[in-house]
């Protein structure tokens, strides 16, 4: 499990030797064998020298490596990318993605599935995570089976006020390395919607509320086509067209705005100011709506999810 220290040895470089390495030796020549054909309209929007963090959809594993090579091919220009605390895990993605400088974003599901496998030995099954999230969110009213007493030691509300506390704590890091990659000269992606789909998802206020503590704009950037390039989990490609559309950047309007004095990512900010924040991300998503082709743009009725247990977090 990742500790605030391993956070903050987390390197971040203006030119990252990992992503130069693998756009000149790996995805450049796939792209150029396979018949890759990369477009990005309104790449001058992402050449600022002033920070700012760039929002896209995330239809697939790889949707982003075309984004980056272009941005290190022709202008030089890099990005420090929120991933998921599980891949920092394994010593060899560990090592790939420090090497990328991207920044690990632990949530409270990898701190449940993972103490929780940690102890017992196994992933919780869904139902098992769903009783852990509620407790963690507040509600406490659930029968607990034995292997849930067990992990809680008999005491919920100390147990997620431990598991908060624990998620905070992580959270600060995730802040503070995200300003040190706008301050070495970086932007920063993240993918608002949390998870990968074909069709556009409602986003998180996360992005929002890190964009307002440091004062930047958010750019929307819309990935058209790289699920047909990356069908699957491996990252060899197969020929295709992938479109990148860059937007207008977006600042919170008065009414999005959230006071100054807040701590990014905390349960306390969310609480008093999350109708702000979730207002400056629906204007992000609804921009980049409008940047993807028709087939990634939103369902009319979205599918419910089926994501099973907590394995996913681990």
């Amino acid at each position: 499990m990742l500790t605030p220290r391993d956070l903050r040895s987390v390197p971040l470089a203006r030119r990252p030797l990992g992503q130069r390495l693998l756009a000149d030796l790996y995805v450049r020549p796939t792209y150029l064998l396979r018949g890759v054909d990369i477009v990005v309209e309104g790449i001058e929007r992402l050449l600022s020298p002033d920070p700012f963090i760039v929002a896209m959809n995330h239809t697939d594993r790889y949707n982003y490596f075309g984004l980056q090579v272009e941005l290190h091919r022709r202008h030089r220009r890099y990005l420090a990318s929120w991933v998921k605390g599980k891949y920092f895990e394994h010593w060899f993605s560990n090592w790939f993605m420090r090497t990328m400088s991207n920044i690990p974003v632990p949530s409270r599901g990898y701190l449940i599935a993972g103490h929780f496998k940690d102890r017992l030995g196994r992933a919780p099954t869904s139902d098992e995570y769903r009783v852990l999230r509620a407790i963690l969110d507040g509600d406490h009213n659930h029968p607990l089976t034995d292997d849930l007493r067990d992990f809680v030691q008999g005491d919920p509300a100390g147990w997620a006020e431990h598991t908060e506390a624990e998620f905070e704590a992580l959270s600060r890091e995730v802040v503070s390395l995200t300003g040190r990659a706008l301050t070495v000269g970086m932007g920063v992606l993240i993918f608002p919607e949390g998870t990968r789909s074909p069709h556009l998802l409602p986003g998180h206020g996360g992005i929002a509320q890190v964009a307002q503590h440091f004062g930047v704009p958010i750019i929307p950037v819309g990935c058209s086509g790289s699920i047909d390039v990356y069908p699957g989990d491996t990252p060899w490609p197969h020929r295709g067209r992938i479109v990148y559309r860059v937007g207008e950047p977006v600042l919170p309007e008065a009414e999005m705005q959230a006071p100054t004095g807040f701590e990014p990512l905390s349960r306390a900010a969310s609480r008093a100011h999350g109708d702000r924040f979730q207002a400056h991300v629906d204007r992000v998503m609804s921009d980049i709506a409008m940047l993807v082709d028709p087939r990634h743009r939103p369902l009319a009725e979205p599918v419910p999810s089926c994501t099973g247990g907590a394995d996913r977090f681990i």
